[in-house]
């Protein structure tokens, strides 16, 4: 592995899971450090093995998050698009500062419901 791929594949730290309630299982993808382009790709193509599983709820895990690119906002309305058109929901988690203020500066406090917590986010499902 060269130097430059084991930068670009410690940028993509994406990680997906399933949290059963009693209603269902819920998709839930911590995006790690950096949201962008490529991240958000991933971040697609993951919510679309959970639509196909059968999965309606999901949440997005922000709370380590770093960096927040254009491409990332992108891919947060792609994800949303492509789960509603299934009667599905997208669920954020943010408690820092700096991502709360980048979602309501986009205004995408309007397209999703955005909470402190992941404990506070299950509570609501």
């Amino acid at each position: 592995m060269q130097v430059r791929d084991k930068f670009f594949s410690s940028l993509v730290s994406l990680q997906a899971t399933a949290h059963s309630t009693a209603s269902d299982e819920i998709g839930i993808i911590d995006v790690g450090k950096t949201l962008d382009d490529r991240a958000a790709s991933r971040m697609k193509e993951q919510f679309k093995e959970f639509v196909a599983e059968g999965r309606q709820r999901h949440i997005i895990d922000l709370t380590k998050l770093d960096v927040l690119d254009s491409g990332g906002l992108a891919g947060l309305i792609s994800a949303l698009r492509a789960v509603r058109e299934t009667g599905g929901s997208v669920d954020l988690v943010a408690n820092s500062m700096h991502v709360t203020q980048i979602l309501e500066l986009t205004s995408l406090t309007r397209l999703f419901k955005v909470h402190r917590s992941m404990k506070a986010a299950l509570a609501s499902l």
